[in-house]
């Protein structure tokens, strides 16, 4: 799956500050809420963004790939891919990147 074309009107610096103030985010506005971050392979996100960005983190966090290797400790490591394949099969077609590209917000990659 290839990633979203950027938004070539942003900066590398300006979408680096949009990860930060998310990472950095413990509530929703509004609401005052806590917020819980999910991210695929949470800790090598964690060591990259600390270690090449100076990024560092606030809040609750989950990460997928745990949950897999709490129900199969002994299974083999499952990408996005194959979680969705053998545990939402309903929900297959959401990795189709035509339809992940239109609903992902594009400014966030870099």
């Amino acid at each position: 799956m290839a990633p979203p074309p950027l938004d070539e009107t942003l900066s590398v610096s300006e979408r680096l500050q949009a990860v930060v103030s998310v990472m950095a985010q413990t509530k929703v506005r509004d609401s005052g809420k806590s917020t819980t971050k999910v991210s695929l392979g949470i800790k090598e996100q964690f060591k990259a963004l600390s270690s090449t960005c100076g990024v560092f983190t606030n809040g609750k966090f989950e990460d997928p790939q745990v949950a897999c290797w709490l129900l199969d400790p002994g299974g083999k490591q499952k990408n996005l891919h194959r979680m969705v394949t053998n545990l939402l099969p309903q929900e297959a077609h959401l990795l189709d990147c035509k339809y992940c590209c239109k609903t992902i917000p594009v400014h966030l990659y870099f």
